[in-house]
């Protein structure tokens, strides 16, 4: 039952419209080596965590992480955020609120990440402190804040044929935001002509995570690990404005945040970490993506399948080593080159 419950000083597994405010949740725990959590939820629908305070929940014992036991542990550890939804004549559409909506808060687990979270729905992750003192083999991608949304995009709904619908011309807009297929070699009979330019009913998924703070320290020497923080979703990652910093000594990291999406921005942000300690500060992933204006103490790998704006960043190690993050650039190849095209059939 270890993957379907947890223990922590607020525990939940079936909640609705959460709202958890300015609380102190603190020094519960005997010690760190067992699986416990400031605030866990199993399923939630519309989840607010709102100037808290969470910090030394499984006091830190001293021994090596991998001695701990397995099991949920962590600030904040969500199994199931959804976003609420409401019916209606064409089916389930969203209501609204997000799935989860996190800001103002504190939080500092001496093992394990800060955050983590499964959502379906928005996800809204702004000006928070969010540290984790500890990794396990658990965690080692994202171990300091991971969140995973499985929502998409409305325009990436049956997104191939439409995008090639609007290429070849036979997809036109008209008055009132409407759009008419155009061709006398379309079936009107045909309902998958149909249903390709009309968009599915689906659960968005776009994430926010902007002005955080984010720490990640290593206390096991010799550590290894992907990623301190890992942000995906099928919809929109939105990454802007925050301050990450992993603090490492003879540990080793792939990269320190790992951001994918359907479309990906990394603007703004300060990524820093002890030289020498990871291959990419950063790596970014979408089909549309745009990687800017960010200070990095490593390279930032950025990858956009159909369109790539990556300028204006400063990598540190390329002030000491001309070039070098030209011959790194392997570790984390880009998709083979294809037209934009064959990319849309």
């Amino acid at each position: 039952m270890r993957e379907r419950m947890g223990y922590g000083a607020i525990m939940l597994a079936d909640v609705i419209d959460l709202l958890v405010r300015d609380n102190r949740i603190q020094d519960n725990g005997p010690t760190d080596l067992d699986p416990v959590c400031g605030v866990y939820v199993y399923a939630g629908e519309g989840i607010e965590l709102a100037g808290n305070r969470i910090s030394d929940n499984g006091a830190i014992s001293g021994e090596r992480a991998a001695g701990a036991a397995p099991g949920a542990r962590g600030g904040v550890y969500i199994q199931l955020a959804t976003a609420p939804t409401a019916a209606g004549a064409d089916g389930v559409t969203e209501a609204g609120p997000p799935a989860l909506q996190m800001h103002g808060n504190i939080v500092v687990a001496p093992l394990g990440p800060a955050l983590q979270v499964q959502a379906l729905g928005p996800v809204a992750v702004n000006d928070n402190r969010l540290a984790s003192l500890g990794v396990t083999s658990e965690t080692l991608g994202g171990s300091a804040v991971r969140i995973d949304d499985l929502g998409a995009a409305r325009d990436l709904a049956n997104a191939n044929k439409r995008f090639y619908f609007l290429r070849e011309g036979l997809l036109r807009p008209q008055p009132l935001g409407m759009w008419r297929l155009d061709n006398g070699a379309v079936d009107w009979s045909s309902n998958d002509v149909l249903a390709a330019a009309a968009p599915r009913r689906v659960l968005t998924g776009p994430v926010m995570f902007a002005d955080n703070q984010v720490l990640q320290r290593l206390r096991d020497r010799a550590s290894r690990g992907i990623s301190a923080i890992t942000i995906s979703s099928l919809d929109d990652v939105e990454f802007a404005d925050n301050q990450c910093n992993l603090m490492a000594a003879d540990d080793f990291y792939l990269v320190q945040a790992l951001l994918a999406g359907y479309s990906v921005r990394v603007t703004g942000c300060r990524f820093q970490e002890t030289l020498g300690r990871v291959i990419y500060s950063a790596a970014s992933i979408g089909q549309i993506n745009t990687t800017a204006h960010n200070h990095s103490t490593h390279c930032l790998r950025a990858i956009g399948s159909m369109r790539l704006i990556k300028n204006d960043n400063i990598e540190l190690v390329e002030l000491v080593a001309d070039r070098v993050c030209e011959r790194v650039v392997g570790v984390l190849p880009a998709p083979a080159a294809s037209s934009e095209l064959e990319l849309l059939r």
